[in-house]
């Protein structure tokens, strides 16, 4: 089937046949061999309304092939909407078909149904997530791993399918989420230990480092993860680094031995790791304490860099910096702002009974900066019982002139609910007069919050 038919078959769609089109539409869908047709029904599927679920899932029961098929992967592709439904295709979970039963638990997975499916299954669960990951797609051999850590308990086969791929060759998509599956079961998946002991010995720094924090789990040796997570924090290498502050912080309280050295990351040359070091001592919390003043020197500081906006903003893997300098320049901007913002969020969650660290961030309020205002604000918010004597000084706030500083300020009287009710009538006349469609939303929320709505 062309392209071009295919865009007659949407335009009829849409214009002509609303849902009962479905089934024609996946009929001459799984005729279509080029890649666009995917794209183009799946784009058609979503104009109608109501979104046609309902018969997606009927058509995932009573129809065979390439149709059922088509249903089965428009349907998870709804995500969390199509949930309603899911649950009657669990009978499928059963077919004699192999394509069908992978289908049906990826589109179930899609669908964060995934757990109830896995219970429907029973006995053949862990069966029927082996096949998909052993026979299936990249794709579904990731929706599958990803489920073989709802197992609970999880077989003695799952557990050690899932160390074979956390220490082989495969699909590098496939083993980082055997990783992430190693972790979630914890101790019960302890017999893959030693393939993950071989993973973290790697050189490939991603699965270094998750190897490292699955290992952590499924031994309970969190002490063991946190050293050697501190000694990544202090390599030349600077990705091992970001992933290392990035993953310290997931360890909570017991992270406390790595704040000395997250606290030097913050004056790291790269700023996407003093922005992860400051969230993970954020994530430690009060035991994060020695880390306070230089989290006050990082969210107050001018920030200069001798690198190039390319070179920071590599950091970020996949996004795209711009090609002109002026846009390179924007993107550091954003990301000079998102230090900040975790460096006041870190400094908020950290706390101090002597109220240094509040009259730290209220003394953000009055920045001549807008991104250290807006930091201060966002920060404030996360702390309820600070309301007495932050919400007076975040009011002036409601008229300042940057789009950011109001919106950071809707925000923070969103978080604080009802504890901002003082605040309720000048709210109110802001939302009223503002004029950013985004900021306006959120001060609508802020007011139902601290009406107590």
């Amino acid at each position: 089937m062309t392209v071009r038919r295919m865009i007659f078959a949407v335009l009829v769609l849409l214009l002509v046949m609303g849902p009962n089109g479905v089934r024609h539409l996946l009929r001459a869908a799984s005729r279509g061999k080029e890649r666009e047709c995917w794209f183009l029904v799946s784009f058609a599927l979503r104009q109608v309304r109501p979104l046609p679920v309902d018969e997606l899932a009927r058509l995932a029961l009573v129809e065979a092939g390439d149709v059922r098929r088509l249903a089965l992967e428009y349907l998870g592709s709804f995500g969390a909407r199509a949930r309603p439904v899911s649950m009657r295709l669990i009978p499928l979970l059963g077919s004699e078909d192999l394509p069908t039963r992978r289908e049906t638990v990826y589109g179930l997975y899609l669908t964060d149904m995934c757990t109830l499916a896995l219970e429907a299954a029973g006995p053949d669960a862990p069966k029927l997530l082996l096949e998909a990951v052993r026979t299936g797609s990249p794709r579904r051999a990731k929706a599958a791993v990803e489920c073989l850590a709802l197992l609970n308990p999880p077989t003695s086969e799952a557990v050690s399918e899932l160390g074979r791929l956390a220490a082989g060759a495969g699909d590098r998509a496939v083993r980082l989420a055997s990783l992430w599956s190693l972790r979630t079961l914890g101790r019960s998946a302890e017999a893959a230990a030693e393939a993950l002991e071989r993973a973290a010995g790697g050189s490939d720094v991603q699965f270094r480092i998750k190897a490292i924090v699955s290992l952590a789990a499924v031994t309970g040796r969190a002490d063991a993860g946190v050293r050697r997570l501190t000694s990544e924090l202090r390599s030349d290498d600077p990705k091992a680094r970001l992933a290392a502050a990035w993953y310290l912080g997931d360890f909570q309280a017991d992270g406390a031995p790595a704040v000395g050295a997250l606290a030097a990351a913050l004056s790291d040359e790269y700023w996407k790791v003093r922005e992860w070091a400051a969230m993970s001592l954020g994530q430690i919390g009060p035991a994060a304490a020695p880390a306070v003043e230089p989290l006050s020197r990082l969210l107050l500081s001018r920030f200069e860099s001798a690198r190039a906006p390319a070179d920071q903003l590599a950091m970020d893997g996949p996004e795209d910096t711009g090609t002109t300098q002026a846009e390179q320049a924007a993107a550091l901007n954003r990301l000079e702002a998102s230090v900040r913002d975790r460096a006041a969020w870190a400094l908020a969650k950290i706390g101090k009974p002597d109220g240094r660290v509040r009259g730290l961030l209220l003394s953000c309020l009055t920045d001549e900066r807008p991104a250290v205002r807006a930091a201060g604000a966002r920060a404030l918010g996360l702390q309820p019982a600070w309301a007495g004597a932050t919400v007076p000084k975040l009011i002036p706030l409601l008229k300042d002139p940057d789009d950011s500083v109001r919106g950071a300020t809707y925000l923070a009287f969103w978080r604080l609910g009802p504890a901002a009710r003082q605040a309720l009538e000048p709210l109110t006349q802001a939302m009223r007069r503002e004029e950013t469609r985004g900021n306006r939303i959120t001060a609508s929320i802020a007011v139902e919050e601290a009406q107590g709505k």
